[in-house]
């Protein structure tokens, strides 16, 4: 079954705002304005790249990353970064992706965000923590999504500010007379999800991918309303909490804990999702969805040979329809092993081949770049 097709200015016009607010923004004038340009540094890199996951099987792709430091800036300051890429994978899925990070000058404003598009063949179990593996519908979304935040950085290592997420979820392929074609699904005719909010980010992790040390905690909570262009009323809140713990000199314990909360009439598609490659290893991405979904893991990084580590990680997580509905024997377990390597001493960026495992024959592979947190 094909679905109706719409076509929604408010997504265009929506962009367009944000990408100029940023561009405005950036290039402002302020109190380094009489340094020389000639101080100031660009670099463009370009790059195929190639990974591996359950949801896409193998995927492959290539990409470009343009960063830039206002003129007479300290060299070793996080600079401002945009990033592009377009990727293909086995199951005939493309994601189309910008992702900026943009510094004020004067490095009181941090705007970052995500644009993506996605023709993103699917799978669906249903809603809730219980769906049978017999349950599993292959469906074909193509879906726009748009991420704004905006931080006051109001020390080195706290930050608040708005955050907006707009996704335009339609159309798409559903299986005649499935769970999706028969009208009960929140969502499964498509439509558009605006939400406004705030956030609120304390960062001390070092270095910054694939931390050895520090905290990293983030707050979001936004408002999807009729208002704001919204097909839908809901509310969500999302929760991350992280801590990096050194162990002597070469081992480091990390450690996860992460919730999102939905309150109103949340689509399918906006629900929380359990799996994937950064939490609940092991289990496909959506495998299990509802309103409420909470997850917690722990992984152990340590050296092997070289730049090689190994890593061993354990983890629980459930989804529900309220939160007096979680029970402990509803949390799924998450357990595997994996192998590093380290190609950016630097920066401590790693290609990671992560083995996950959950229960009931539930298992997946993923080879990536940087840490799943």
């Amino acid at each position: 079954m094909i679905l109706r097709r719409y076509r929604h200015p408010s997504l265009f016009f929506l962009t367009i705002l944000t990408v100029l607010s940023w561009a405005v923004v950036s290039f402002s004038s302020d109190d380094t304005a009489d340094v020389p340009d000639s101080t100031a540094t660009h670099k463009l890199d370009a790059y195929p790249y190639v990974f591996f996951t359950p949801e896409t099987k193998i995927a492959f792709g290539g990409g470009g990353t343009y960063t830039w430091r206002y003129a007479g800036e300290d060299p070793d300051l996080p600079p401002n970064s945009l990033m592009a890429a377009i990727t293909f994978t086995q199951r005939k899925q493309m994601i189309i992706a910008l992702t900026p990070e943009i510094y004020t000058r004067n490095r009181n404003w941090l705007l970052n965000g995500y644009l993506g598009y996605y023709h993103y063949p699917d799978k669906f179990w249903g809603i809730g923590n219980d769906t049978p593996d017999s349950a599993e519908e292959d469906f074909e979304p193509r879906y726009g999504v748009l991420e704004a935040y905006g931080q006051h950085i109001i020390t080195g290592h706290l930050m608040a500010g708005l955050a907006g997420n707009l996704m335009d979820y339609q159309p798409y392929e559903v299986p005649p007379g499935g769970t999706l074609d028969s009208g009960e699904v929140p969502g499964a005719e498509g439509g558009i999800s605006s939400g406004l909010g705030l956030m609120v980010t304390y960062d001390t992790r070092h270095p910054r991918f694939s931390a050895h040390s520090g905290n990293y905690l983030q707050l979001k909570t936004l408002m999807f309303r009729a208002a704001f262009g919204s097909d839908f009323h809901f509310n969500r809140t999302t929760v991350d909490l992280r801590h990096y713990k050194p162990m002597g000199k070469t081992v480091v314990l990390a450690l996860q804990g992460y919730a999102q909360l939905t309150r109103g009439i949340v689509p399918f598609n906006m629900m929380p999702l359990l799996g994937g490659k950064y939490a609940m290893r092991g289990y496909f991405y959506g495998r299990f969805r509802d309103t409420e979904m909470i997850t917690g893991q722990a992984e152990l990084r340590y050296p092997l040979w070289h730049r090689f580590r190994g890593v061993v990680f354990a983890g629980a997580g459930s989804v529900a329809p309220a939160m007096d509905k979680f029970t402990w024997r509803g949390f799924k377990p998450s357990v595997g092993l994996g192998l590093r390597y380290i190609f950016d001493v630097r920066e401590n960026i790693v290609l990671r081949m992560d083995f996950g495992f959950g229960e009931n024959g539930n298992s997946g592979l993923y080879i990536m770049i940087n840490e799943a947190f």
